[in-house]
């Protein structure tokens, strides 16, 4: 193995001076190439300093409270070497990129290296809106609304010659751009249904709190949102994936009735809602999304009371509701005939008059033992008086027993 390396080392001194000469020429040639691209790359450098660069950090605190003139808290590197008149001017639009607010500094002396600058010590020389409401909203709130938004710095010369330093001083081939988010430091209040109820009406009407002191900006509104959720769906799933069964906008009061073109609400299934405030169209307070259920509709329960008349009343009372169902029981020895049975409730003790309630009824049972059942939702009838209930039988017997209404 060795005497073959050696050989091999041996014919690479002894190339043909034709390829020795290329081989070498080669390298040469690509070591001028890479020094020239070398030196053309720190010359471009320098020139960009030269012109003076710059680079801007933000200073901008909590994220809770965000006023426009807060774009000038600020630190800017500046890369050149000598001093110059300068302006500043900042764009704020939000993440579609629609242009919100646009603002410019009055001129100030720009130095080499660090500028510290801030919403105090800079001074606004414009300040323009692009959106109607957002500066009543800015002066009642002392902030931009919550949202996400993108800063775009640029840097001008306030002289036509930088101050004799050439019209590029400043320039910068693209904005300065920082993205912020300013969050909302109180969620719009849900009040009723609450959540998690269930309710029995199945058109309920929605209720909510207003958001201060957001809700004094003139023009501010609310979107209300209706959802199905799917089984195994939480609310906030529902209100991000599924489209609203129920959404209107431009809502100025505190509550919402159950929109008559929307049908029930259907037992057994879970709805969310939520509401949103807006300024024009820009979104600046949501609430929390909320559950509710409508109650299956179960069939009514009545308290059955027994009462037993007899030919000579008692003398105490049953006390019954009048929405109780009364089985009343009575024994007669009778023959199987078409006559009718009469059940009369007068007041005890007082003649039969227009307040007496009258049925009549047919006998369905042959035999010693009738039971029948009587409806109490008799008109007329008065908590706390004493009622004589009579039953008339077809041999015109006449049982009776007396009822007070609680």
């Amino acid at each position: 193995m060795f005497v073959k390396v050696y050989k091999k080392r041996f014919q690479m001194r002894n190339l043909p001076k034709s390829r020795l000469e290329k081989f070498q020429l080669t390298r040469y040639c690509s070591f001028r190439i890479g020094l020239f691209l070398f030196v053309l790359l720190n010359l471009t450098f320098a020139e960009v300093i030269a012109q003076g660069g710059y680079r801007i950090t933000g200073r901008f605190g909590s994220g809770f409270r965000f006023q426009s003139t807060d774009v000038w808290n600020i630190e800017m590197q500046y890369a050149g070497n000598k001093t110059v008149n300068a302006y500043i001017e900042a764009t704020i639009t939000d993440v579609k990129g629609r242009k919100l607010i646009q603002l410019t500094t009055d001129a100030f002396v720009l130095q080499p290296g660090s500028n510290s600058l801030s919403s105090i010590t800079t001074t606004t020389k414009t300040q323009q809106y692009f959106v109607q409401g957002l500066p009543d909203l800015e002066q009642v709130y002392g902030s931009l609304p919550a949202g996400t938004y993108i800063i775009c710095y640029q840097a001008f010369c306030a002289t036509l010659d930088c101050d004799g330093n050439g019209a590029g001083m400043l320039y910068n081939e693209f904005p300065e751009c920082i993205q912020i988010l300013v969050e909302p430091p109180a969620s719009l209040l849900l009040s009723w249904p609450e959540d998690g109820a269930e309710i029995e009406i199945r058109r309920p009407g929605f209720n909510w709190i207003p958001p201060m002191p957001l809700a004094q900006v003139p023009g501010f509104n609310y979107t209300h949102s209706l959802y199905q959720a799917s089984k195994g769906q939480t609310c906030n799933e529902a209100a991000l994936m599924n489209p609203p069964i129920y959404r209107i906008g431009g809502i100025e009061q505190l509550s919402l009735p159950y929109p008559p073109e929307l049908d029930d609400l259907d037992t057994g299934k879970t709805y969310c809602w939520k509401v949103d405030g807006f300024i024009s169209d820009i979104q600046v307070a949501q609430s929390e999304v909320w559950r509710l259920k409508v109650k299956p509709v179960l069939p009514e329960k009545r308290n059955k009371v027994v009462i037993v008349p007899l030919l000579v009343p008692s003398t105490e009372a049953y006390t019954v509701s009048a929405e109780d169902t009364l089985i009343v029981i009575f024994q007669e020895d009778y023959q199987k005939t078409d006559t009718k049975w009469i059940v009369k409730l007068t007041i005890d003790g007082e003649a039969e008059t227009d307040d007496i309630s009258e049925m009549v009824i047919t006998p369905r049972f042959t035999g010693s033992g009738n039971i029948y059942l009587l409806p109490a939702e008799l008109i007329g009838i008065k908590t706390k008086r004493n009622y004589m209930l009579s039953i008339i039988n077809a041999k015109q017997d006449v049982f009776k027993t007396r009822i007070i209404f609680q």
